[in-house]
Order: structure tokens, then C-alpha cells, then sequence
């Protein structure tokens, strides 16, 4: 088992840590990963979840999935590979693997690089919901996919992935694996491509591409 304590990011982590109001973050995460996982989604095994509160409506909490053993994350994957052909089934299983999810109607919202765990066996598990929301109508809106999907290209961006490992094959086959032969699917992302693609170019001017080894 794998234990997670919750904590607060950015500038707030430092001074709330892991004080949370009340339950509903934790909470929130044990219920759309569990929806998940019931839709068929590639997404950690909850094994428990503890909540203990602190003073007055301050509370922390812990949650425990279920182990991957040997499991790195697909940044580090991706890097410790020289192989073309390996990048290139790694970028179609992350594809059929967030395409699931998305099916699924989860939306991530921290959908990156570090976020999506390789397997021994090179499946992929999606990490980290605590901050996604499951959409009860079912299958996640283009405009969603499309804002997950660019959250993740720009990781790749930030990271030096992209132009640096990456190329056009391997997001080809990221795409007609995330689509799966759905013509209307692969229509709408194409149509919302302009406001990705700005956003991008905005994302390239704070991380210029450099080949981070770290």
C-alpha cells in the first residue's frame, strides 16, 4: 500500500500544509476514484481512507491506494529510453489510457507527465485525483478533453520532452489511440486546436525548450 498525505500547493502549502477545512477535499477524491475505477478507468485502487481532525474545523487526511510495484512515472520513463520504438508504444498506451479516463467521464485538472505512472508490465495507472471531478452525464465534453490534453502537452513543453524525445510519430500515435477510430472525436479536438495551440505558445515563452536532464 501506497499512503498519501493531503497538503496544500504553491504558496498555501506553506503556511496551511496539510490542514484542510473540513473533509470534502479527501472525500471528493475516495468518490470520483472509485467512479472511476466502476467505469473501467486506468486509476489507483483505493485501500483506505483516514480523516482525524485538528482544531476546530481544521482537519487532515491520508489515503491509501494500492502499490504498483516498479512503477515510474512517464516522464522519467520516457527519458530513460533511447528506444524510438518503446517512446512510441509508451505514447499510444498513455493515449488509450487517458482516453479511458476521459470516457469515463473523469476530468483530471493536474493532468501531466508526473501524473501518469508506467507499470513493469508498461500499463498505465493515472495518479493523483484529488483534485478531478466526475462528470455524472458521462463521457467528458471536448472542450474538457481538449484543456486536459493541452495541460499535458505543456508538461511535456515545460519539461523539454517535447521536439527533445517526442515527435510528431509519437503524438500520432498518442492521438489515434486516445480517438480509437472515433472520426468526430478527433473533428472537435482538430476545431479547438487555435485556443490549445495559443496557449502553448504562451507556455513556450515562460519554459523555452531546453533538454532537461534532471
Amino acid at each position: 500500500m501506497v499512503l498519501r498525505r493531503y497538503r496544500h500547493g504553491g504558496a498555501l502549502g506553506r503556511i496551511t500544509g496539510p490542514l484542510f477545512l473540513g473533509t470534502a477535499r479527501a472525500l471528493a477524491e475516495l468518490q470520483v476514484t472509485a467512479r472511476a475505477e466502476a467505469h473501467g478507468a486506468p486509476v489507483p485502487h483505493v485501500l483506505c481512507l483516514i480523516l482525524w481532525p485538528i482544531v476546530g474545523p481544521l482537519w487532515s487526511a491520508v489515503i491509501g491506494t494500492r502499490e504498483e510495484p516498479s512503477a515510474v512515472d512517464l516522464l522519467t520513463r520516457l527519458r530513460s529510453t533511447d528506444s524510438a520504438r518503446e517512446r512510441h508504444a509508451l505514447s499510444r498506451a498513455a493515449g488509450e489510457a487517458i482516453g479511458r479516463l476521459h470516457d469515463a467521464g473523469v476530468e483530471h485538472r493536474d493532468l501531466q507527465l508526473r501524473n501518469v505512472l508506467v507499470t513493469h508490465e508498461s500499463r498505465i495507472v493515472i495518479v493523483d485525483l484529488d483534485r478531478a471531478v466526475f462528470h455524472r452525464h458521462g463521457r467528458l465534453s471536448t472542450r474538457k478533453r481538449a484543456a486536459n490534453l493541452g495541460r499535458l502537452a505543456r508538461s511535456a513543453i515545460k519539461t523539454g520532452l517535447w521536439k527533445g524525445s517526442l515527435d510528431a510519430r509519437d503524438l500520432a500515435a498518442f492521438v489515434a489511440a486516445y480517438t480509437r477510430g472515433r472520426r468526430d472525436l478527433r473533428r472537435d479536438l482538430r476545431a479547438l486546436l487555435p485556443r490549445e495551440r495559443l496557449k502553448l505558445a504562451l507556455h513556450r515563452m515562460t519554459y523555452p525548450f531546453r533538454r532537461d536532464k534532471a
